[in-house]
């Protein structure tokens, strides 16, 4: 099997919206990065759609809380609160072992109702300190991926068609991906829905959504206009909505509040 490609992915109002916000990015495993946050007051933070997975850890001095977040298709809200400790692990976009596919029906549930992460649960609560629950969590969860067994033409033609569309960067249609696979595009709509729970069109929109997000991070953007043209967007007024579907405020707006030095200072990679 083709070695999947690997889409570098944001939740800007992470950062933001948070204190001491740090992250080690791995690229392994299936798994993008792990990242820890505090916050100062309550107050809701907004999550965007990134097409990954994230496993959020909660602890206070008492207990942990965990839950597992599919990806949304529009900005959403996760409500954090002061006092509390937020250790996450985001997979790579695109990859979701079929269990947690089928249990995340409503895109953010508690870990104990998921099915086989009782194990992955009890460990991480135990676990102290961020070096240790990264370590903990690969342990855990190479495990329980380990054991679980999936559909091998399906799986092929998932990460065939997943790696097509990040390397076309979500700028390639529906039918364009029929073609090159020799499958019918509601077959691989189907593949889409039960690894992913969302469609291939809206896996594409997300893929080209999070690419431009990074480009306007490492400034490889010259302006929004030839931006909206390199991703095939019918115009500028066209690139506007669809941004605005996704995080809720203009590429403009976006671009200004990713680019301000305030953003990358109050990242700390470790």
């Amino acid at each position: 099997m083709k070695e999947s490609l690997v889409l570098k992915t944001m939740q800007p109002y992470f950062v933001l919206g948070t204190t001491s916000f740090a992250q080690r990015i791995v690229f392994e495993s299936g798994i993008s990065h792990f990242f820890q946050f505090t916050i100062e007051d309550e107050q809701e933070v907004f999550l965007i759609p990134d097409g990954c997975v994230n496993f959020i850890f909660a602890y206070n001095s008492e207990e942990m809380n965990a839950y597992v977040i599919r990806s949304y298709l529009k900005k959403t809200t996760f409500k954090a609160k002061k006092g509390i400790t937020y250790f996450g692990a985001r997979l790579l976009p695109g990859e979701c072992p079929l269990f947690l596919a089928k249990d995340i029906a409503n895109n953010c549930v508690d870990l104990q109702q998921v099915s086989g992460m009782a194990s992955l649960y009890n460990a991480m609560k135990k676990t102290e300190g961020f070096d240790n629950k990264i370590l903990k969590f690969f342990q855990e969860y190479s495990r329980i991926t380990h054991r679980i067994q999936k559909k091998e033409t399906s799986q092929k033609l998932f990460q065939t068609a997943k790696n097509i569309i990040i390397e076309e960067q979500g700028s390639i249609k529906v039918k364009d991906l029929e073609e090159i696979t020799k499958y019918s595009s509601r077959y691989i709509s189907k593949i889409f829905s039960e690894e992913l729970g969302m469609s291939t069109k809206q896996f594409c929109d997300i893929v080209k959504f999070q690419t431009i997000l990074f480009r306007m991070k490492q400034g490889e953007v010259k302006n929004l206009t030839s931006l909206a043209m390199d991703f095939q967007y019918f115009d500028q007024s066209h690139f506007n909505h669809e941004f605005k579907n996704f995080l809720g405020i203009s590429p403009k707006l976006c671009y200004n509040m990713i680019t301000n030095s305030t953003y990358e200072n109050k990242i700390i990679n470790c």
